[in-house]
């Protein structure tokens, strides 16, 4: 006579069911995002590339990019990544010379990599030796931030391991191993949000940070924040993140896009001095928005930038002169500085710092690296 299945072996058979089917769905899901993403599943995507004739290069983003290709797509919200129209332009400008761009990490290289881009490299022994997996032919570093905020880049021992460095920095750039570009933002001409009556006098937008650097400008920053928090008399408001707990009756907030289309001057200070090349978004910003900048930064700025549009302080002794300079200036010489800004706009010297422009030679080095080693190959 049968015997009925006891109900605990009923459940268990059940439970164990249950489980393999999430197992296997589970795994079917890992490997549909690996073989998607490219970033650990290496095999599959390499024989697929080869059989299509494609070339494929990885970017390996900085700590602020978003995971897996959302740099490349312009999805992402970090503040840090200012440049994220320059991303979405080199995949494109990529796709044009039939160059397939995806991001990784260098946990492992991907073995389909044709070509190796480094954006920013925090080097430990295991991403040194990751690096080296790879011959320096088919490595290109570019470095966006100068020695105080990205220091590692500088190091002889990582650079060693890259054909090509592209970096901002004019006593770099040699034309060979250091090709020079400049720092993207979109600076198309745009016609004054306000009139000169309707602008408050002075701004400042950067977050609130500290380096003991020799070359920081931070506490050029905090001087005068100081000195127009005493003496602005309603002059001036600066906005940023990290400021808000300091109880500074002129601190306004969090900036927006309208932000320094409401002010005449704007205090533009980069992270730090004696960088020659070094022009960011500090400077190109207020150029966008038709706020006349009060510059602080790269000493070689006049090789890209006409002097007629902006304010150099290294001209001022003190931030009480700057004030009084500011203050004295009529609506005829403030109005010279904006045409000189929509001359400028419309040079071809402001096409240097075109997100578009930049991409067009970065995908131009890459292609170029890319025949090199098809060729060494023959």
């Amino acid at each position: 006579m049968a015997t009925k299945p006891k109900p605990l072996l009923l459940v268990g058979l059940l439970l164990l069911f249950a489980l393999s089917f999430a197992s296997i769905r589970i795994t079917c899901r890992w490997v549909h995002d690996e073989v998607r993403d490219r970033d650990r599943l290496h095999i599959i995507p390499e024989l697929w590339n080869r059989l299509n004739g494609k070339r494929v290069v990885y970017v390996v983003p900085n700590q602020y990019a978003p995971p897996r290709d959302r740099l490349l797509k312009g999805r992402h919200r970090q503040p840090e990544v200012d440049n994220r129209r320059f991303w979405v332009a080199l995949k494109a400008a990529c796709a044009e010379r039939g160059v397939e761009l995806h991001c990784t990490r260098l946990k492992r290289i991907p073995l389909d990599a044709g070509l190796l881009l480094c954006y920013g490299i925090q080097p430990n022994k295991e991403v040194i030796e990751n690096l080296k997996k790879l011959p320096k032919e088919r490595k290109i570093l570019s470095i966006w931030d100068p020695p105080l905020l990205e220091p590692q880049s500088y190091l002889p021992e990582l650079q060693q391991l890259f054909s090509k460095i592209l970096t901002w920095r004019d006593d770099l750039a040699d034309g060979k191993t250091f090709l020079k570009f400049h720092l993207t933002h979109p600076i198309a001409s745009q016609a004054p949000s306000k009139p000169f009556e309707s602008r408050a006098l002075l701004t400042l937008i950067a977050p609130n940070e500290s380096s003991s650097h020799l070359h920081q400008l931070y506490t050029k920053r905090q001087s005068a924040i100081d000195y127009f928090e005493s003496h602005g008399s309603g002059d001036f408001t600066f906005y940023g993140p990290g400021w808000e707990c300091l109880n500074y009756r002129t601190y306004g907030g969090t900036a927006d896009d309208e932000t320094l289309g409401n002010f005449r001057f704007c205090l533009a200070y980069e992270n730090s001095c004696d960088e020659p090349g070094y022009i960011s978004q500090v400077l190109l910003a207020p150029l966008a928005a038709h706020c006349v900048p009060v510059y602080l930064g790269d000493p070689n700025v006049l090789h890209s930038i006409p002097k007629e549009c902006f304010i150099d302080r290294c001209q001022f002794d003190s931030d009480a002169d700057l004030h009084a300079y500011l203050k004295a200036m009529t609506k005829e010489e403030y109005e010279g500085y904006q045409r000189a800004i929509d001359a400028f706009h419309a040079s071809a010297a402001s096409e240097l710092f075109s997100p578009t422009r930049v991409a067009d030679q970065f995908a131009n080095e890459i292609l170029a690296a890319l025949e090199n080693l098809k060729r060494a190959e023959g």
